[in-house]
């Protein structure tokens, strides 16, 4: 068996220690510098970290030997599963950013740079007919628009949602609350032998980890935490559900919710956060257009709507009171010639991890200010497919609006 280097073995070895929590290690690298000057360290630097007590000790000690990441490592390979440390480029970026994130994932699949672009599905498992219908209805939709579709494999509403994502033909991430040598609930193998082929199976926790009342709630903030923002279905007033959601304030992301119906229990939840503020969902161009900052309008408004902009077109968000109107009795919008020619300013080079579809985009609008509806033709891809993307970039500090309609690139 050919084992990694000291220093990855290293961070398997902290993470594995009992008792030592993602706080904990935070704390651990913060004052160390690395996972292989914590194992370095003496018992008596150990016990001056906050939060590290007898047992930590213990642990850290039997670490060094490296005994019990090796046989980690043998579990990993025997099974498939590959694992990815928060130094490295390929740990998701927007898990980064969260406080006290996973020092190590363990997965089977691919994790891929378009997976940043990601909504999570959420909600009961005690689902309705309807929350089901609604989640795999949002999830098929969003997949098709470009976002790969967090949620975490519990029956109902998270099945539903990766369901919907799988159907679409789009990407789907299942985060567990226990190790990938678990399967959790046992009925989904086949629905996680899909996910894998199409996304992957994530977790925070060690191989041989078993599901449990504790570990469930840790992977909320994951689920979130990978997220642009979270949809909640359907949940009761206790749902867990509801705790992803405060993750998702606490981490900075966008919470939505499907309304239902007032008289059940299943909709109270999502009542709540409606009520606190949650952006209500009633179809995909509520998620896109508050992503984005632009009203998407979709086919079947057209159709219902015939006063409606084209479909796949964007129209500008106000905050008059009679926006609906000013819509429907807009003029056509008309550009003024320039009095001189423009002068293009240098961009900064386009990104080495930037996606081909992002690269196509900033390469469309290198230099000179774009109306944004032009991007289809100069990039060859759709409105739905450039919602999302345009959303990373503006997150990324790669573009930045202008005058209303047009984009620009940030100037180096």
């Amino acid at each position: 068996m050919n084992f990694p280097p000291d220093p990855l073995l290293d961070q398997i070895a902290l993470a594995l220690v009992p008792g030592i929590g993602p706080k904990t290690q935070e704390k651990l690298l913060n004052i160390f510098g690395s996972a292989s000057m914590v194992l370095r360290a003496s018992s008596s630097e150990w016990r001056k970290v906050p939060g590290v007590g007898p047992k930590v000790v213990s642990g850290l000690r039997q670490a060094q030997s490296h005994e019990e990441a090796k046989a980690e490592w043998q579990r990993c390979v025997a099974a498939g599963v590959q694992l990815v440390a928060r130094t490295d480029s390929q740990y998701p970026e927007l898990l980064r950013q969260i406080s006290a994130p996973p020092s190590f994932l363990y997965y089977q699949g691919a994790l891929l740079p378009r997976d940043q672009q990601a909504i999570a599905i959420i909600g009961s498992r005690h689902a309705t007919t309807y929350g089901l219908r609604q989640a795999e209805r949002l999830a098929a939709g969003l997949a098709r628009a470009g976002f790969t579709i967090i949620s975490g494999l519990a029956r109902g509403i998270d099945a539903a949602a990766h369901r919907g994502a799988l159907e679409a033909g789009g990407r789907t991430i299942a985060v567990l609350g226990n190790g990938l040598g678990h399967l959790y609930p046992p009925e989904h193998g086949p629905l996680s032998k899909e996910i894998v082929q199409q996304g992957a199976l994530l977790s925070e926790n060690s191989f041989l980890t078993v599901p449990s009342k504790t570990t469930f709630p840790q992977r909320n903030r994951i689920i979130s935490g990978l997220s642009l923002g979270i949809l909640v279905v359907e949940a009761r007033k206790r749902s867990g559900a509801l705790i992803t959601a405060c993750h998702a304030v606490d981490q900075n992301r966008e919470v939505f919710a499907v309304p239902g119906p007032i008289d059940r229990e299943e909709s109270e939840g999502c009542h709540q956060l409606i009520q606190d503020g949650a952006k209500l969902v009633t179809g995909v161009e509520d998620i896109l257009a508050e992503l984005t900052q632009w009203d998407f309008v979709s086919e079947s408004n057209v159709e219902t709507n015939p006063s409606q902009p084209e479909a796949g077109s964007f129209s500008k968000r106000t905050n008059e009171a009679d926006t609906s109107r000013s819509r429907q009795s807009a003029p056509s919008r008309t550009r003024s010639k320039p009095a001189a020619p423009s002068t293009k300013t240098k961009s900064p080079p386009i990104p080495a991890d930037a996606s081909p579809e992002e690269k196509a985009i900033l390469q469309a609008v290198d230099g000179e200010a774009l109306f944004i509806d032009e991007l289809p033709q100069k990039t060859g891809l759709s409105m739905p497919q450039l919602l999302p993307i345009l959303s990373i970039l503006e997150i990324k500090r790669q573009i930045k609006r202008v005058d209303g309609q047009k984009i620009v690139r940030y100037q180096a």
